[in-house]
C-alpha cells in the first residue's frame, strides 16, 4: 500500500505561561477582537474610542480583566474602574498605555501611561481583587520619566520571571529600561545612549517601539521629519540596547508601525500617510541603508497604522477608517509567502483608527510542536516549535502505552512508531531559565484506505463498467485524471486509483479491462467530382484511430484534388486493422472559343458567339466584376455594350463549372474632332483646318482645299462653305464632325427702295450686312432729325419712323457704324 507523508502543523502558539493574556483586544472607535475563538471574532461591547494608543489584559484563560486608552481604565464589564479616570496618557499618543502583570502577585497590574509628544511617562497600579473582582486603581500617576517620546514596549527578563519596560527619552538618544521584579517596579533605569536623537521635532516622537517576542531585538519607528526606523540588539539580562541599524528614506510622513515575526527573522514596518503607501518586510539581520534597498513591499494601502502580533501567530495590520483588520498570515515566511490577507477580520461595523493594543511581547513567544507521518505504519516525526532561548531540557510523552519504554523521549525532534490507529494526546514539557512550559495536543494516526475494484475482466464493444473506490471521507485520483469516487469504463486499459483519506493517508487499487471490435467501415466506389468541389471521405469507426494517405489522423477528410486516397483503420482496442482505397477524378470541360468579332464601333446591342460546349451543357455569362448576368443553352450572348469591357463565360453541366473564360470587348469608335470653331473671314483669306481622331481623314466637300485627305488641310474659300470631317481607324470604325467658314464680302448699300406693299423692294436690303451683326444704323431727315435707328441692322427698315408711322417719300441721310474704325454714310431715296 502507498503511504502519503503529510506535514501537519499542530501548534504554533503559546503554552500555559500566560499565552492567552493577549487574547482580548479593544482599540479604535469601539472596536474589539476576541482571539479565544478560531477564527477570531469581533467584539462590539467595548467603550474605548481613541486615535492611537491603548492596552488590554486578560487572565490565563483568555478572559478579559480590564483595558485602557492611557486616560481611563475600563473594567471587564465595560464600566469605568473605581479611581480609573484621569490617567495622564493621551488619545493621540502612539503608545498611550501598556499593562504589565506583577511577576508574583497575580492580582496587581502596572498600567503605564505616556503623554503626547515629549510629555511624561507615568504608572498606576490596579488591584484586580478589589470591587468584587472588577478591580480598582489603588495608586495613580506616579511619575517615572519627565520627558518621554510616545514609545513603550515590554518583554521578559532572561530569568523568565521579571519584566523589562523600555521607553526612550525626549530630545536625546537615551533608552530608559525599567525592571519589574517580585518586589515591584524598580525606579532606577538602565540608560543606554545609542542611535538617533528622538524629538528634534515634536512629530519625530511619534511611532511604535516593539521588542521581539524572544526579547533579543528592539525596533523603533521614528516619524516625520526624520522618517527612519532603527533596529537594535537588546540584552534581556542587562537591559542594555546596542548596535543600531538605521533604515532611511520612508515615504509619506515616515515609518509608524513596527512588529517582529515570532521567529525574529523578519521585521514588518508601515509607512504612514493618507495616500496608498507600503507595508514593508525587512529580512534580518540587515545593514543600514535606504528602506527600498533593504526590504520588499508586501502590500500598499492608504492610512496604514499599527502592527501587532497575536496569539494565533499572525500579525494584524491596522488601517484608519477601515471596518476590518488585515493580516500577515505567515509572518515567519519570506516575501509573498508571508501571505498578506486584506480584510482578514470583520469588525462588525466598528472602525479602526491608527492604534492597536500594546502588550508584553513575551505573550507571543512560540512554544509547541508539529508532526508529520500520521498514517498507520509511518514513523511519526515530531518537531519542536519554540522561540524561547536557553532551553535546558524537554520531555515528550507520546501517550502510547503499547510502546513501553519508547513512550517518552528527551530529544528535540524525536520519532515514534504507532502500531495502532487512534488519537493520542501527546504532551511536551519544556524546561528553561528555572521554569517550565507544558503543551499538549492530539495526534491522530489513521488507517490506510483500500480501493477494491474487482478482478481483471473483458467487455464487449459498447459495454461499460462502473468502478467504485469508496473509502469514507477520502479524495480520489484515477490514472485517467478524474477525481471522483467512481469511474465509468468505456474503453480497454488498466485503471488505477490513489485514495487519500481525510487524514492524508493513501492507498491504491487497479484493474485491467479488455475489449474487442470488428471493423465494418467502407468507402464509396471511385467517384468523379467537379473542379473546386470538395467531398467528404468518412471512415468513422466508434473509438477507432486512422492514418490517411495524406497524413491526416481524423476519422474523415475533405478532398478537393483528384487522386487515389487510402486510410488505415485501427479499432478502438488496437486488436484489428483494415485499409480502404478510393480513386477521385475531376470532370473536364472542352475549352470555350469565341467565334465573333470583339471589336465594336458603336455602343448598343451587341451579340457575342462562342463554341465548345457539349450536348446538355449551358453557358453562364458574367460581367467585368464577375457578377452573374444570365444562363443560356445557345452559343450567342446579346447585350448592350457602351464602353471597353470584359465579359466572362463558363460552361456548366448542372453540377460542375468550368474555369471562367474572359472575353475582351474593345469599343474602338474614333472621335472626330475639328479644333477650328465656326468662323468668318475676309474674302481672299486662308483657314488652316485642324482635325484629329483616327488614322485616316476625308474632308467633304473638297472645294477650296489644298488636300482633302489629311488631318490639317488649308482652305481658301471664295464663298461660305461647311466642311464635314470623316475619320476612319484600322478596325473600320468612323466618326464625323463639321465646321462652317463664312466669307465676309463688301457691303452693298442700295440708294433707293419702295415700301409700297407690292412685295418688291419693300425694305431697304443691304447685301452682306448679315455678316456684320455688330453694326449700328442711324437714319436722319435731310434737316438732320433722327427718325430711326437699329442695333444689328439686317434689312428690316420698311420706311417707318421709330414710332411706327410711315415716313413720306424723300431723300434720307444714313450713317452705318460697322465698328469703331469703320463708318459709312450716304443718302437713300424712299419712294412710295
Amino acid at each position: 500500500m502507498k503511504k502519503l507523508i503529510l506535514l501537519v502543523f499542530l501548534c504554533i502558539t503559546i503554552p500555559a505561561i500566560a499565552q492567552k493574556q493577549g487574547n482580548i483586544w479593544y482599540f479604535g472607535n469601539y472596536a474589539g477582537v476576541d482571539f479565544n475563538t478560531s477564527p477570531p471574532t469581533a467584539l462590539t461591547d467595548g467603550q474605548l474610542s481613541t486615535w492611537e494608543g491603548c492596552a488590554t489584559i486578560a487572565d490565563d484563560d483568555g478572559k478579559l480583566l480590564f483595558y485602557t486608552d492611557g486616560i481611563t481604565v475600563f473594567t471587564k464589564n465595560h464600566g469605568k474602574m473605581v479611581n480609573g479616570e484621569g490617567l495622564l496618557g493621551d488619545p493621540s499618543s502612539t503608545q498611550s498605555g501598556v499593562i504589565i502583570q506583577h511577576p508574583t502577585n497575580k492580582n496587581l497590574f502596572f498600567v503605564f501611561s505616556i503623554a503626547l509628544q515629549g510629555g511624561s511617562l507615568y504608572y498606576s497600579i490596579v488591584d484586580i481583587s478589589k470591587q468584587a473582582g472588577v478591580g480598582e486603581v489603588i495608586e495613580k500617576n506616579i511619575l517615572i520619566l519627565e520627558k518621554s517620546t510616545e514609545k513603550i514596549t515590554a518583554v521578559k527578563h532572561k530569568n523568565g520571571s521579571d519584566i523589562w519596560v523600555v521607553t526612550h527619552e525626549y530630545l536625546s538618544n537615551d533608552f530608559y529600561t525599567y525592571l519589574i521584579t517580585k518586589d515591584g517596579f524598580q525606579p532606577k533605569p538602565v540608560i543606554t545612549s545609542v542611535g538617533t536623537v528622538m524629538g528634534m521635532s515634536y512629530s519625530s516622537t511619534i511611532g511604535y517601539l516593539k521588542a521581539s517576542p524572544k526579547g533579543n531585538k528592539l525596533a523603533a519607528a521614528i516619524y516625520f521629519p526624520d522618517k527612519l526606523t532603527e533596529i537594535y540588539d537588546f540584552n534581556k539580562e542587562t537591559g542594555v540596547v546596542s548596535n543600531p541599524v538605521t533604515l532611511t528614506n520612508f515615504n509619506g510622513f515616515g515609518a509608524y508601525g513596527v512588529e517582529f515575526s515570532p521567529n525574529e527573522k523578519y521585521l514588518y514596518i508601515t509607512e504612514h500617510e493618507y495616500s496608498p503607501l507600503n507595508l514593508y518586510q525587512v529580512k534580518l539581520p540587515v545593514i543600514s541603508g535606504d528602506i527600498k534597498d533593504r526590504s520588499v513591499s508586501i502590500a500598499k494601502l492608504s492610512g496604514l497604522g499599527a502592527l501587532q502580533l497575536a496569539s494565533d501567530g499572525k500579525i494584524y495590520v491596522d488601517q484608519y477608517g477601515s471596518s476590518y483588520l488585515h493580516a500577515i498570515e505567515e509572518p515567519n515566511e519570506e516575501g509573498a509567502n508571508s501571505k498578506f490577507q486584506k480584510n482578514a477580520i470583520s469588525l462588525k461595523g466598528r472602525t479602526a483608527t491608527y492604534g492597536l493594543p500594546t502588550f508584553n511581547q513575551s505573550f507571543f513567544a512560540e512554544i509547541g510542536f508539529s508532526n508529520a507521518g500520521n498514517c498507520l505504519g509511518d514513523i511519526t516525526q515530531f518537531k519542536l516549535k519554540s522561540s524561547i532561548d536557553n532551553i535546558d531540557s524537554l520531555k515528550w510523552d507520546f501517550a502510547d502505552e503499547l510502546s513501553g519504554v519508547n513512550n517518552t523521549s528527551k530529544e528535540y525532534n524525536p520519532k515514534h512508531l504507532y502500531k495502532k490507529a487512534g488519537t493520542y494526546n501527546v504532551t511536551l514539557i519544556v524546561y528553561y531559565e528555572g521554569t517550565s512550559a507544558t503543551y499538549s495536543s492530539n495526534v491522530s494516526i489513521s488507517e490506510l484506505p483500500v480501493a477494491k475494484l474487482g478482478k481483471d475482466t473483458t467487455l464487449l464493444y459498447g459495454q461499460t463498467l462502473l468502478l467504485d473506490a469508496k473509502w469514507p471521507g477520502s479524495t480520489y485520483k484515477w490514472n485517467t485524471g478524474t477525481t471522483g469516487q467512481t469511474l465509468l469504463v468505456t474503453s480497454p486499459g488498466t485503471y488505477s486509483v490513489d485514495v487519500t483519506s481525510s487524514a492524508g493517508c493513501s492507498g491504491s487499487g487497479s484493474i485491467k479491462v479488455s475489449y474487442d471490435q470488428v471493423i465494418d467501415v467502407t468507402l464509396p466506389a471511385d467517384t468523379t467530382i467537379c473542379a473546386f468541389e470538395t467531398i467528404k471521405l468518412d471512415a468513422t469507426l466508434s473509438g477507432g484511430s486512422y492514418l490517411w494517405s495524406n497524413g491526416s489522423t481524423s476519422s474523415s477528410i475533405m478532398v478537393s484534388q483528384e487522386g487515389q486516397y487510402s486510410v488505415k483503420i485501427t479499432n478502438a482496442y488496437h486488436s484489428r486493422e483494415k485499409t480502404l482505397n478510393i480513386n477521385v477524378h475531376f470532370f473536364r470541360f472542352n475549352p470555350i472559343m469565341v467565334t465573333s468579332d470583339t471589336i465594336l464601333c458603336e455602343a448598343g446591342s451587341t451579340s457575342i458567339s462562342v463554341a465548345g460546349g457539349k450536348s446538355g451543357e449551358k453557358y453562364h455569362w458574367f460581367d467585368a466584376q464577375q457578377n452573374f448576368i444570365e444562363e443560356n443553352s445557345g452559343t450567342l450572348y446579346t447585350g448592350i455594350i457602351k464602353r471597353d469591357t470584359m465579359l466572362f463565360v463558363q460552361l456548366t453541366n448542372g453540377k460542375c463549372l468550368s474555369d471562367l473564360q474572359p472575353v475582351h470587348l474593345i469599343f474602338d469608335k474614333p472621335i472626330a474632332t475639328i479644333f477650328n470653331k465656326d468662323t468668318v473671314i475676309t474674302l481672299g483669306a486662308n483657314v488652316n483646318l485642324q482635325g484629329s481622331g483616327a488614322k485616316y481623314y476625308r474632308w467633304l466637300p473638297d472645294t477650296y482645299l489644298d488636300n482633302a485627305n489629311i488631318a490639317n488641310p488649308v482652305s481658301s474659300p471664295g464663298d461660305d462653305v461647311t466642311y464635314q470631317l470623316i475619320v476612319l481607324n484600322d478596325n473600320g470604325c468612323s466618326d464625323t464632325a463639321t465646321v462652317t467658314i463664312r466669307v465676309k464680302k463688301k457691303v452693298l448699300i442700295p440708294n433707293t427702295f419702295t415700301p409700297n406693299g407690292d412685295g418688291v423692294n419693300d425694305t431697304w436690303a443691304i447685301k452682306y450686312l448679315d455678316r456684320l451683326p455688330g453694326n449700328h444704323m442711324f437714319i436722319y431727315t435731310r434737316s438732320g432729325r433722327l427718325v430711326r435707328q437699329f442695333k444689328g441692322y439686317y434689312n428690316s427698315w420698311d420706311g417707318t419712323s421709330s414710332k411706327g408711322e410711315p415716313l413720306p417719300s424723300g431723300v434720307y441721310y444714313y450713317v452705318l457704324e460697322i465698328d469703331e474704325t469703320n463708318r459709312q454714310s450716304g443718302y437713300v431715296t424712299l419712294i412710295r
